[in-house]
């Protein structure tokens, strides 16, 4: 991998996940105030309700778990819940004794099954008056960018999320892929809003509001419920593959685990497991499980108002390496609005303020926020609002990544991956070292840039 990516230490690989909206405040920006560190967690927090994940050394192509892992488990009256054939992946609930499992000669790894949730915040959602130019847009220069013939054509972005509503008048037709990993509901009746909002700041039909690259193609990877929840860990690395091999040019995970995964030795196998999947799908170490490799993974930076690395914890996705992580801004200035995480593992910040986008038809209140209607439409179609988090900040720089894989090509391989990773992060230091953003390695990403420049 490019040294591009070498700053991330083996330390800063360490720690783990949660999805990201929030809440702002008024003045929506702060870079002063104390340099704060995670929490430390303590057992109780630690604990996980969700069974543990079992990885095998092999598993038959139809999802047949190893007999004498079976034997096992049924001689502690657990049970297995969830088979992803692709990971080699099982999820094992009612154990009484770990230990003696992983004594079993099929074990790879025994590792928690963490749970990621939709970190959103109802009073901060709110509408503005629909303007296809939205002050996010022209600050990013996508608005300038949608001059060239770079706008994401042939691209699929790939949307880890609550699922994408495509039958909103700005998002129908945009979905080429979906699946459910979550419930037996359709992939796009996203009750939550958080995916939809996330999906159509990437891509949009223009009808109501504008995004960032236009032309490009969604797959909807639903992991989330209605509720925000159910998104365990065994779901997000099933997910990542799915994307991977279904074709993705670029992965949005506006997601995570709090205030970053704790660094423990029990959960060292479960970081290294996601880490292992980001290589897949970036570097096409299992051509088989997911793809050929050339995807560009991109993640929110968190919602804690915390600054990593820390000795304490590591954000996931966002801290591991090859993952270009994004820090939120004002909709309209370089200011880092307060909530955002900070340091040295963001490569990059967008804007995450009170982002304008699509309210999902499956949703009733909009994540808590007024709502305004198209002309013509009624009850629950139509919509849009108005939501904050990093999790609003990253789908800008997946937009930016499709414009930069429209102009250099769009047949994925390791080489080009890498070549659009260094291109966003290159337009970044040409954008400036600004004076307003906590971080010297950090700077704005530029759509413009991404369709022009010869950095790129």
């Amino acid at each position: 991998m490019s040294t591009t990516f070498a700053r991330r230490s083996a330390v800063a690989l360490t720690a783990l996940f949660v999805m990201g909206c929030t809440s702002d405040t008024p003045a929506g920006e702060s870079i002063a105030g104390a340099d704060l560190q995670p929490p430390r967690l303590t057992t109780t927090q630690l604990a996980d309700p969700n069974g543990v994940i079992v990885t095998v050394n092999s598993m038959g192509a139809d999802g047949s778990v190893p007999l004498d892992m079976l034997q096992e488990v049924a001689r502690q009256h657990a049970v297995v819940t969830y088979v992803d054939p692709f990971s080699k992946l099982t999820v094992v609930k009612g154990l009484t004794n770990e230990a003696a499992l992983r004594k079993i000669g099929s074990i790879d790894q025994v590792m928690p099954n963490l749970e990621f949730r939709l970190d959103t915040d109802q009073s901060a959602a709110h509408f503005f008056s629909v303007d296809p130019r939205q002050q996010n847009l022209p600050l990013v220069r996508a608005s300038n960018a949608w001059a060239t013939p770079h706008n994401g054509a042939n691209v699929n972005v790939c949307i880890i999320d609550s699922g994408i509503d495509d039958t909103h008048p700005d998002l129908a037709g945009r979905v080429s892929k979906a699946i459910n990993l979550v419930n037996t509901t359709a992939a796009n009746a996203d009750g939550n809003g958080h995916g939809t909002h996330v999906a159509s700041t990437v891509v949009s039909n223009g009808i109501g509001m504008a995004s960032v690259a236009p032309d490009a193609s969604l797959m909807n990877a639903r992991t989330f419920d209605n509720a925000g929840g159910g998104a365990t860990a065994n779901v997000v690395l099933s997910a990542i593959r799915w994307c991977g091999r279904e074709g993705a040019h670029v992965i949005n995970m506006s997601l995570g685990f709090g205030a970053g995964v704790p660094l423990t030795s029990a959960n060292q196998p479960l970081i290294a497991a996601f880490q292992a999947a980001i290589n897949e799908v970036r570097l096409g170490t299992d051509p088989a499980n997911s793809g050929s490799g050339g995807t560009v993974v991109v993640a929110s930076a968190g919602n804690s108002n915390l600054r990593f690395p820390s000795t304490r914890a590591v954000v996931v996705p966002g801290g591991l390496t090859g993952v270009i992580t994004v820090g939120s801004t004002s909709r309209s200035s370089n200011v880092r609005s307060v909530f955002s995480n900070r340091g040295t593992f963001v490569d990059m910040y967008a804007p995450g303020s009170n982002i304008l986008a699509v309210c999902s038809t499956f949703t009733t209140n909009c994540l808590g926020g007024t709502i305004r209607r198209l002309p013509g439409t009624t009850t629950n179609t139509g919509r849009y609002m108005e939501i904050s988090g990093t999790s609003m900040a990253a789908p800008h720089v997946a937009g930016v990544a499709a414009i930069a894989f429209s102009r250099l090509g769009t047949t994925r391989t390791p080489s080009l991956g890498e070549r659009v990773e260094n291109c966003l992060l290159n337009i970044s230091r040409i954008t400036g070292q600004v004076p307003q953003l906590p971080d010297p390695a950090s700077a704005r990403v530029d759509a413009l840039l991404a369709a022009t420049s010869p950095s790129c």
